[in-house]
């Protein structure tokens, strides 16, 4: 949102928030110093933005439209919290209000505590993020700041009711989502799980559960022709077994994942004999498995059966396979095997371990498949969104798999979207939620 965009309306909304001190203070909170603890108990303090010609967030305010005696008062106050010194009035004056309003809303969530070390590029990130909305966005949320006088938890939970028709832009009700489950208090910094939007469909949870939960034990002719991957072999185990074929194929997706296997019988057998539906099979591959090369052996004999069959799997709440992909949502599932006690699915994704590199997979997904990062999900949301959020909470890695260099959706010659350029449902304007 530059000076130069603003329209009269929006302006003339700007201007109040000036005098409303629950504002100011979401500004100064975002933009002051901040009190670092470092190990050995050692603390440092930075100086706010208004002081620091080199802070990222000093460009928020204009001090030349100070006098010279109000000018000086703010360069002489470092900190606002207990401070009745501090020159709320020379303050408000200086403020840039088209960076100070998405620097207040971004305030609000607790990104980021004020003790906390963090890069200078984060604040500029999550400005980046704010601003995505469009004017009406911005009229929205100052008409929400007004109606609870900018407090905090009842701004968020206003936020968070906003339903997918709303005006406010779809990262900014993505952050206030953790609030309208947390009815009693405010989420604890850091405690926000930002992470329940990579997969949250309860009923194909209980569906995959019970595969997974189902007691089949396998004849050892059998269950030596799965560990093989042996086509051939596992036909003639399977007519000789006293298991179903829909209970062995679960066996070869689930438990020891044999893609030669599944991709023969997926061409051979029906839904009914196997078991599992085709959608099923492609969400259930991407939540099960670490290694690219059965996904997309897989995913290809289904897509060749079907084109453009990945592109129409969707879960129960509208998200498609780029949600499944991501580290937290392999990481909420657990299979069970004879050998072992649960462990997660993706072991990629367990704590301490490595975080993934997931772009050979998104690429795949995205630029063979043309599986759509900007198709939004009954709740209004795209996985473009849910990148971005990540990437401006410094969770990138964790959340999607990707890296911070990666180039985010919106690149679409790097993620090779133009190739699907005719096709109305990869536009980044969709904003009807799809519908399995």
């Amino acid at each position: 949102m530059s000076t130069s965009e603003i329209s009269a309306t929006l302006r003339s909304a700007l201007e109040p928030l000036r005098t409303r001190k629950r504002f100011l203070m979401l500004v100064a909170n975002g933009a002051g110093s901040r009190q670092l603890w470092w190990r050995g108990g050692k603390t440092t303090t930075t100086p706010p933005a208004w002081q620091d010609h080199n802070h990222p967030l000093h460009d928020l305010f204009h001090l030349e439209r100070l006098g010279d005696d109000e000018r000086q008062q703010l360069y002489e106050q470092s900190q606002w919290e207990k401070n009745p010194s501090f020159p709320w009035n020379a303050f408000a004056k200086s403020l840039v209000m088209e960076i100070a309003l998405p620097l207040a809303v971004m305030t609000m969530f607790r990104l980021y505590s004020p003790s906390e070390p963090r890069p200078d590029s984060a604040d500029r990130e999550l400005l980046k993020l704010a601003c995505w909305g469009d004017e009406d966005s911005w009229l929205a949320l100052i008409d929400l700041g007004n109606q609870c006088a900018w407090g905090t938890a009842p701004m968020c939970r206003l936020l968070a009711m906003q339903d997918a028709i709303a005006a406010i832009a779809a990262p900014i009700r993505m952050l206030a989502e953790p609030y309208s489950r947390n009815s009693s208090r405010l989420p604890k910094h850091r405690c926000v799980s930002y992470m329940d939007y990579a997969y949250r469909n309860y009923r194909e949870t209980d569906q995959f559960k019970g595969r997974w939960d189902k007691k089949v034990t396998l004849e050892p002719l059998l269950k030596k022709a799965l560990e093989d991957d042996a086509v051939y072999q596992a036909e003639i185990a399977t007519s000789l077994s006293r298991h179903s074929r829909a209970d062995v194929f679960a066996s070869a997706l689930i438990d020891h994942l044999c893609p030669q296997l599944v991709c023969d019988w997926l061409q051979k057998y029906s839904e009914a004999e196997l078991g599992f539906s085709r959608q099923d099979v492609a969400k259930l591959l991407l939540l099960r498995v670490q290694d690219l090369q059965p996904i997309i052996q897989i995913l290809t004999v289904l897509e060749s059966q079907r084109p453009g069959f990945a592109r129409t799997v969707v879960t129960e709440d509208g998200c498609n396979l780029l949600w499944l992909t991501t580290p937290t949502a392999a990481h909420r599932y657990k299979r069970r095997t004879r050998e072992s006690h649960s462990m997660p699915i993706n072991v990629m994704a367990v704590t301490k371990a490595p975080e993934p590199n997931l772009l050979p997979l998104f690429k795949f997904l995205v630029s063979e498949l043309g599986v759509c990062p900007f198709l939004r999900n009954k709740r209004g949301f795209c996985f473009a969104d849910y990148d971005l959020v990540a990437r401006a909470i410094g969770r990138r890695p964790a959340m999607v798999g990707l890296n911070n260099d990666v180039p985010g959706f919106r690149d679409r010659q790097f993620w090779g979207i133009d190739r699907f350029e005719n096709d109305e449902s990869l536009h980044f304007d969709t904003k009807r939620p799809i519908h399995p």
